[in-house]
C-alpha cells in the first residue's frame, strides 16, 4: 500500500530528501552508511601515515648509524687534532722562509745555461737576502741579494755583452749589470 498525504502543500511538514519516503528506520540506516565510510576513510589514512612514519623512522635508524660511525672516527683521529694545530701554526714559517729563499741550484743550472762557450767564470760570490718568516709570496724582498762574477771572454767582447744580457733573462735575476771591463793582452 501507498501513503499519499492529504493535506495541503503549506501545512506540510518539511521532509529529507526532498519529500521522499524512507522506509521504516531509513534515516537510522543512511547515518550507519556514512559512518562506516568515515571509520573506513580515517582507517586508510590512518594505514597511509602509518606506514610513511615507518619509513621515516626507517632513515632516522640509518643516519643515527652514520652519526655513530663518524663519530667513532672522529674519537679515533682525536689524538691528532693537536697536531694539526701544531702544523697550522707553523705553515706561515714554511711559506715566508720558503718565499724568501733562493734556489741556487735553479739558478747555478740556469747559469750554466746561458755561460757562453767562450767564456769562463773565475770566481762568484752571492748574497742571498735574509730569510723573512712573515713575508707573502710574491714580496719583493728589501734588501734583495746580490750576486757578482768575474771571469774571462775570448776574443771578443760580444761574449761579455751576450752574457749580460741573457743573465737578465734568469728567472733570479734583475738588474744585470756591468762594472768593469778589461782588455787582457
Amino acid at each position: 500500500m501507498r501513503r499519499i498525504n492529504l493535506l495541503p502543500p503549506d501545512e506540510r511538514r518539511w521532509r529529507p530528501f526532498g519529500g521522499l519516503q524512507l522506509p521504516a528506520g531509513g534515516m537510522l540506516n543512511i547515518l550507519g552508511v556514512v559512518a562506516a565510510a568515515l571509520v573506513v576513510l580515517m582507517a586508510g589514512i590512518y594505514l597511509v601515515y602509518a606506514l610513511r612514519i615507518g619509513n621515516v623512522e626507517e632513515e632516522i635508524g640509518v643516519l643515527d648509524d652514520q652519526i655513530a660511525d663518524r663519530q667513532q672516527r672522529v674519537a679515533e683521529l682525536e689524538p691528532y687534532r693537536e697536531l694539526q694545530a701544531s702544523l697550522d701554526a707553523k705553515e706561515p714559517v714554511a711559506d715566508g722562509i720558503f718565499s724568501t729563499r733562493l734556489d741556487w741550484a735553479g739558478f747555478l743550472e740556469g747559469l750554466a745555461f746561458v755561460t757562453p762557450d767562450t767564456t769562463s767564470l773565475e770566481s762568484f760570490e752571492g748574497n742571498a737576502s735574509q730569510v723573512d718568516i712573515s713575508a707573502q709570496s710574491g714580496e719583493i724582498l728589501t734588501p734583495p741579494g746580490s750576486i757578482s762574477f768575474e771571469g774571462l771572454a775570448l776574443a771578443d767582447y760580444r761574449n761579455v755583452a751576450d752574457f749580460v744580457v741573457q743573465m737578465e733573462g734568469l728567472p733570479y735575476m734583475r738588474n744585470s749589470e756591468l762594472e768593469n771591463a778589461e782588455l787582457d793582452r
